[in-house]
């Protein structure tokens, strides 16, 4: 018991004031002591745990260059041998793929639309590389248990849309930071300095693409985005692209008939903006998505290139330590072997049957709040009891990764070549992009995994109707099987109740308990459903960062989702903490004269989780594309709307304010 008080009031800043800034009460004396590492834009408990995770990771693949990780780890460590290559793997790469597109001062004719959709093929099979369109299989979202070709907004170098629109590229920092990046991949790859107005005629290709994507908000919605058609039909938005020829290539004959188009209206206008763009302008930013793709792949003077770019989007200092780097890529590329790793070294068993019971715990609160919810009709919450009942949940990892023979067989083309890391790193993405491809015409696998075992994350699936928490996250600061059952509740217990009410945020509930994009709602509940979840719009609205001198304010509808399932969690997983057998969240716990009652250790465990630094452009960044809001936003406005709380800090000051109640 006194090692968890003692980890936790070491974070406290017990001179502020809980009531009024929860998050400064909870975290400040951790951000007095940890500061943000040289090689990193943000820290915080997620951080320094996926650290430790990686750290584990790292011993292993060192400790050995026997096994198919551990030969492509030291592949990737062997920067003599990459030095010594400098760019002339990429130039090979370019000259494999074969590609008959050629510049030139007209716009393209019939002949170079089909030598294009030829083009765009070989780029994604052969390099993984996507154009102005991107294209990849997945679970249809009104028929969860097939498989359909999806197609979509995509070609930007930077997030999203936001960073073009409305931007002056000649006086923009962050346009003129990929400005100065493409000219120097280019001067890098063909070994001179590229005609300065290469790398405009990109960015106003790009600003282009961006003026006619959907919006952020827009994409939100899984209603608007699935428009579900022949492909005859998407094929005559773009008369002068040649789709069937694309697809054709792209999927090995393999046919084609249905395409669920996320965002038709961008292809309707991406056909005009072809019309009007001269064939050089096309070829130099296909050439330019190939190069940045894989440009850090390269020698250390690539490398660098590349990274200086990063450094500008997120203020980091320096870049990671060449370990680590190759680490997240071995893990990329071959992620059982690494989950198998982690799993066999760092979890424990015991840990998994806990965290059942957690969860059991927590889809109990679900059903049993559900009577307390006065918008909801009756036929509706028992729909939505159903579908709580029938969320399905994975634990730790795939039974797969267990499998030897799986493991030889399945990741049997990646290559391990000792000096050869960019084949090796080749192979793996061919290997990616064939792995997609091949489910067309193929079920849902529903046991399949989205994460690997050591991530330090958890997620919700509305089109599989689960919720998956990897091994790498059911640690401390989350979970400690032998710490106060308040603890737990407060951190593991909370992101289970989080990705459980994702099944019922303002996305997750349009999707059925079989995973299907489906009206299961009354008109007049969603109603006022949509009546509830504005009032956390407004509120998550007036959280600001400080931005350029000034202040820059929270996204309410971007990060509504989230918000939702934070709040929702967070009262989710108290009520499974009250009604779990011998819990007292009156129970009184002391620590160096200073005494909690465990109601309190739970809030305290909440806001802990969440302890987090981020240098600047690195917030700003999360503000404008993230749907997720800041850390200490996500404490205070959880506890702002929890009467509990009040109670259990003596806030009752504050009872009279405004609260936002969804779940």
């Amino acid at each position: 018991m006194n090692e968890m008080l003692n980890g936790m009031y070491s974070k406290m800043n017990t001179s502020a004031d809980a009531c009024t800034n929860f998050y400064e009460y909870a975290c400040g004396g951790w951000e007095s002591k940890e500061e943000i590492p040289d090689d990193r834009s943000s820290w915080s408990s997620f951080g320094i745990l996926s650290k430790s995770n990686k750290d584990v990771i790292e011993k292993l693949l060192a400790s050995s260059k026997e096994g198919k990780a551990n030969e492509y780890y030291h592949s990737c460590m062997d920067q003599n041998a990459i030095n010594g290559r400098g760019v002339q793997p990429l130039l090979s790469l370019r000259d494999s793929l074969n590609l008959k597109f050629k510049p030139g001062s007209g716009c393209m004719t019939s002949d170079d639309y089909n030598t294009l959709a030829v083009d765009l093929a070989k780029l994604y099979k052969g390099a993984g590389v996507e154009g102005f369109f991107c294209f990849g299989v997945g679970a249809d979202a009104k028929n969860s248990s097939s498989n359909i070709v999806g197609a979509s907004q995509c070609g930007l170098s930077l997030d999203e849309r936001d960073y073009y629109v409305d931007k002056d590229p000649h006086t923009d920092k962050t346009l003129l930071a990929l400005r100065e990046y493409i000219h120097s991949t280019f001067t890098k790859v063909e070994g001179k300095e590229p005609d300065a107005t290469l790398a405009d005629g990109i960015i106003d290709f790009e600003t282009s693409l961006a003026t006619i994507m959907m919006d952020k908000i827009s994409l939100r919605d899984p209603q608007k985005t699935y428009n579900k058609m022949d492909s005859s039909q998407l094929e005559a938005k773009m008369p002068k692209f040649p789709l069937s020829l694309f697809l054709n290539k792209l999927y090995d004959g393999k046919p084609v008939n249905k395409v669920d188009v996320s965002t038709p209206e961008y292809f309707d206008k991406l056909s005009t903006l072809l019309e009007k763009t001269p064939k050089t302008t096309v070829y130099n930013f296909l050439s330019w998505k190939l190069f940045s793709a894989h440009m850090s792949h390269l020698d250390a003077a690539s490398f660098a290139i590349s990274f200086k770019f990063s450094q500008a989007l997120s203020g980091v200092e320096k870049a990671p330590r060449r370990e680590e780097i190759c680490v997240g890529r071995t893990e990329g590329a071959l992620p059982d072997h690494i989950s198998r790793m982690f799993v066999d070294h760092k979890f424990s068993e015991g840990s998994k049957k806990f965290a059942e019971k957690m969860i059991e715990n927590i889809r109990k609160a679900f059903i049993k709040n559900l009577d307390t919810i006065t918008w909801m009709d009756k036929e509706t919450k028992l729909a939505a009891k159903n579908k709580a009942l029938k969320i399905k949940d994975k634990i730790a990892y795939p039974a797969k990764i267990h499998d030897d023979n799986f493991l030889t067989t399945h990741y049997q083309t990646i290559e391990t070549d000792p000096e050869k890391y960019f084949e090796n790193h080749m192979s793996a993405v061919k290997f990616s992009v064939k792995e997609e491809c091949d489910k067309l015409g193929k079920p849902v696998d529903k046991e399949e995994w989205g994460m690997t075992s050591s991530t330090v994350n958890a997620y919700y699936d509305p089109s599989k109707n689960e919720i998956v928490f990897p091994a790498g996250i059911l640690q401390l600061p989350f979970f400690q099987s032998d710490y106060h059952k308040a603890f737990n509740y407060g951190g593991i217990g909370v992101v289970m109740g989080h990705e459980l009410t994702h099944g019922f945020d303002d996305q997750g509930a349009k999707y059925d308990e079989t995973g299907n994009l489906k009206s299961w709602w009354k008109n007049s509940t969603m109603q006022r459903f949509e009546e509830k979840t504005s009032c956390l719009v407004n509120q998550y609205s007036e959280f600001t960062i400080a931005y350029n001198k000034g202040q820059e304010h929270v996204n309410g509808k971007l990060t509504l989702g989230e918000n939702i399932a934070d709040n929702g969690g967070f009262h989710l997983s108290y009520n499974a903490y009250k009604n779990d057998e011998g819990s007292n969240p009156d129970e009184k716990l002391s620590y160096s004269g200073q005494g909690f009652t465990a109601k309190q250790i739970f809030f305290l465990s909440f806001a802990q989780v969440w302890c987090a630094k981020s240098r600047e452009a690195a917030l700003h960044r999360q503000v404008m594309g993230d749907p997720h809001s800041p850390a200490f936003a996500r404490v205070n406005g959880a506890v702002a709307n929890s009467e509990i709380f009040d109670e259990a800090f003596d806030c009752q000051r504050q009872s009279n304010r405004k609260r936002c109640h969804v779940w």
